[in-house]
């Protein structure tokens, strides 16, 4: 029979060797599953927010110059929506969208005597303006008979001899400066280009506001039709002043629209494409408040933190940041119904719509802060880059210009231009 000291004694000696060995395996094979579960989820947890920044901010970038990019266009002629900057590569472009401020109207001066002007070259390099040679007959006589065609739609009968058009008669336009926007201080407006027509003109344009002069074709008259497109600022010094039987009322009682400016000249700090003009033509000029909003990416890619930047010429020159660790922006134009391009390959003119910016395609890419998350990728700009990328893109339709090139193509005969 066992005795109680006989049993404590079996059992004081512990266990052996072999047995502490396995428990330890044993407790290390769950430790380790336990710590790279929690490995994983410290990983997740700093990964996440990444995603969740670089997805924001691809898709707010994205969202933000949509937006802008469907009403380009609005009051500009047909061949001024956008300008573009080829970065070249895949280095980041910088793109540019026009439109008028729907708090002001717009509206072109009268026609001086001589015309429509075009750019030449002098034996200097520099660029003159001068009447048209050979087709400035054939633009006098389109240009009579478009706006002898407006006057009759109004019920407005043809006009005085010597009233200020300078298309009456053959007569010269009394008081209407010719020439380049800038080569006089005052505009003298029609009062019936005024679109939307005010209630009272001579408060169209408050003393201080900031206008721009775009130069391009007009709706139902051809002869601006092969004036490449320009831009250049200004500001009103004045309140517009009305002549005629009163300053106030209608179209028809407004005579002509005078307002004093200074002249800013072209907009500063601004690439314009190849081929465009840097003076404005009166005789093809259309006035209004017109934003030039410019997107670019500043610091540049290889930097710490590149970033989306967006500034408004119409309200400041300054660059404001728009987006943060967005390192590219690249942009692909359609003209008329043909393909893209990285940037067009004629200049837009108005007698031809195949010509007309209609489509723009985005393509906007975000990384993370943080480099050698789960997923990163190596990047292009700088060396040892490896930061979580997300890109996103998106094609918008430029329904302005779209509509324009549409009638255009129409009154051209072309029934299967889309």
């Amino acid at each position: 029979m066992r005795t109680r000291a006989d049993i404590q004694g079996r059992w004081s000696h512990g266990f052996s060797l072999i047995e502490v060995l396995v428990a330890l395996l044993v407790s290390m094979v769950v430790m380790s599953a336990v710590f790279m579960l929690l490995a994983k989820g410290q990983e997740s947890f700093q990964r996440e927010p990444e995603v969740v920044d670089v997805t924001a901010n691809a898709r707010a970038a994205l969202d933000r110059i949509s937006r802008e990019l469907t009403i380009a266009g609005f009051q500009t002629p047909a061949s001024l929506p956008v300008f573009w900057q080829d970065g070249g590569g895949v280095d980041p472009d910088v793109l540019t969208v026009v439109y008028g401020d729907p708090n002001f109207p717009v509206a072109r001066p009268r026609p001086c005597v001589s015309g429509p002007v075009t750019r030449r070259q002098t034996p200097t390099g520099k660029a003159k303006f001068g009447p048209m040679p050979v087709l400035s007959r054939a633009f006098q006589e389109r240009r009579r008979s478009s706006e002898g065609e407006q006057r009759r739609r109004r019920g407005g009968g043809s006009r005085a001899e010597g009233d200020g058009t300078g298309e009456s008669g053959g007569s010269a336009a009394v008081g209407v400066p010719c020439g380049e926007v800038g080569s006089s201080s005052t505009f003298a407006l029609d009062p019936w280009s005024v679109q939307p027509q005010p209630i009272d003109f001579e408060a169209t344009f408050p003393v201080g506001t900031k206008l721009m002069a775009i130069q391009g074709p007009k709706i139902e008259d051809t002869s601006c039709d092969e004036i490449p497109p320009a831009i250049v600022s200004l500001t009103v010094l004045s309140e517009p002043a009305c002549t005629g039987p009163t300053a106030r009322g209608s179209a028809a009682q407004c005579d002509t629209l005078r307002l004093d400016y200074a002249f800013g000249g072209p907009l500063a700090g601004v690439t314009l494409p190849r081929g465009f003009d840097n003076a404005v033509d009166l005789s093809c000029a259309v006035v209004g408040a017109f934003h030039v909003v410019q997107y670019r990416i500043d610091p540049p890619p290889d930097s710490a933190r590149p970033a989306l930047q967006r500034r408004d010429l119409l309200l400041s020159p300054v660059w404001e940041p728009l987006a943060e660790n967005i390192e590219n922006l690249q942009i692909q134009y359609v003209q008329g119904p043909g393909g893209f391009e990285d940037e067009p390959s004629r200049v837009p003119m108005g007698f031809d719509p195949d010509t007309f910016v209609t489509r723009v395609h985005l393509s906007v890419s975000a990384r993370s802060a943080k480099t050698g998350l789960a997923g990163s990728t190596a990047g292009v700009f700088a060396a040892g880059d490896a930061h979580l990328r997300r890109t996103f893109s998106t094609t918008v339709s430029l329904r302005n210009q779209l509509t324009q090139a549409q009638d255009k193509a129409a009154r051209l005969g072309r029934t299967s231009w889309n």
